[in-house]
């Protein structure tokens, strides 16, 4: 869902910024000042363990907004933001935004309903987490990105099989021997190394 059109965040003072393939945009911990949507590619919001495993919070593409709880509570950020590919941001002050929101009430709902599914979303995550089964936490995970898809019938899933295992808690070579065993079931379907669900 496109939160905002670019025209609209560029005219309230919104900036262009490049970021290059594995580019921070922000660090975990790091005070939050700016409302970012995503223009074109792809970006990764991350936390890591103990161990220094990554677990990805969630991907966001071309017209998705990403980070923005935090800049409302004025908390530091719970994760990081890294560019998964070459990608172009936009980025908007807080001040900005706010007179945005205060401007165009329908982008504040849109906002809200996005909100609402993404603690929908961390819901759902918490369970898929906490299971042991790497089936459940797969089929779990696959059937979350359907949701956030907006699908119901069988479409190929944009993740690959390391995102998959980094969103999972699961290690890669158990979601690849998982989703063959899923194949084999016709659970799942996997056509050119894609997987269909």
């Amino acid at each position: 869902m496109i939160l905002v059109e670019s025209d609209t965040l560029l005219a309230y003072g919104a900036i262009n910024q490049k970021v290059s393939k594995n580019e921070m945009i922000f660090l975990e911990g790091s005070e939050p000042h700016y409302f970012f949507q995503v223009l074109e590619g792809e970006v990764k919001m991350i936390s890591l363990n103990q161990d220094g495993k990554e677990l990805i919070q969630g991907i966001f593409k071309s017209g998705q907004c990403f980070g923005e709880p935090p800049l409302f509570v004025d908390k530091p950020y719970p994760s990081s933001a890294v560019a998964i590919v070459d990608s172009i941001i936009l980025k908007m002050s807080k001040k900005n935004l706010l007179a945005l929101l205060d401007d165009k009430p329908s982008i504040a709902i849109k906002l809200l309903e996005i909100f609402a599914l993404r603690i929908y979303n961390k819901a759902l995550s918490a369970q898929i987490l906490s299971n042991n089964n790497p089936e459940e936490k797969i089929l779990g995970f696959l059937n979350m990105v359907k949701g956030d898809m907006g699908v119901e019938n069988q479409t190929k899933i944009p993740y690959t099989r390391q995102q998959i295992a980094d969103s999972t808690g699961l290690c890669v070579e158990t979601v690849i021997r998982t989703l063959l065993k899923l194949n084999n079931e016709h659970k799942v379907e996997i056509k050119h190394h894609k997987i269909y669900y």
